[in-house]
């Protein structure tokens, strides 16, 4: 099953990438931690600025995930685009729909196309890491969490994540129920209970989870109702 998930920019406390992952049977959310194939305005701002990541929606199909995909970046709107706040460089669904491609750029890749033949190295390498999926082998890095370091969110940068919270009730993706729940220790925001919930990795049930939050139960964790 797909999931949606987005990249939120933690000075600003805002989101800058939206995408989708759980395309291959062997993902485990590791799309959207990995850094790699991430576009030129992406890059420009995760080599800049700490930022977190949030699993939107989860247990999706392939077409549900595409078609949130698509919606989402319309929502935020493009910085290439100069239509919004996102890092995207298509407008999501099949990865290349929308996408600006520069007639140098176009030059490039039909250049480099020529005459391409793969070494010996390079095949040998494909045929590792096919296997290495067959077998579901997952990099030890994968549940790590560097991205998570960063500074404590400021009053604007949780105004932002309520602008973008409105957002989402708005056009359906949180229930318009959800209060925001922030962590103490370093001051992240989340839209929901059940999306802190899920970026925390702890042990404790939802359901447990919500009793501590709303004070039915004795509150072991470092989150609260913002």
């Amino acid at each position: 099953m797909a999931y949606v998930y987005r990249h939120i920019r933690l000075d600003k406390n805002e989101p800058f990438y939206i995408g989708i992952g759980g395309l291959s049977k062997f993902d485990y959310y590791k799309r959207s931690k990995t850094k790699s194939n991430r576009g030129k305005i992406w890059r420009q701002i995760a080599n800049k600025v700490d930022y977190r990541i949030d699993i939107i929606l989860d247990d999706l199909s392939e077409q549900e995930a595409k078609q949130k995909e698509i919606e989402l970046i319309a929502l935020y709107g493009r910085i290439d685009k100069k239509t919004g706040i996102l890092a995207n460089l298509t407008d999501g669904g099949d990865g290349v729909v929308g996408m600006v491609i520069s007639e140098d750029t176009k030059i490039k890749i039909i250049e480099s196309r020529k005459g391409f033949k793969h070494t010996f190295d390079s095949i040998e390498k494909i045929k590792k890491n096919h296997f290495s999926k067959q077998c579901g082998y997952v990099s030890p890095m994968i549940g790590k969490q560097p991205w998570n370091k960063g500074k404590k969110a400021s009053k604007d940068a949780i105004r932002n994540q309520s602008e973008s919270q409105k957002m989402l009730y708005k056009n359906g993706y949180i229930n318009p129920n959800s209060k925001l729940v922030i962590n103490t220790q370093n001051g992240f925001v989340y839209n929901s209970a059940t999306e802190a919930w899920k970026a925390s990795g702890l042990k404790y049930s939802l359901s447990k989870y919500t009793n501590m939050l709303n004070g039915h139960i004795k509150n072991n964790t470092l989150f609260q109702y913002a």
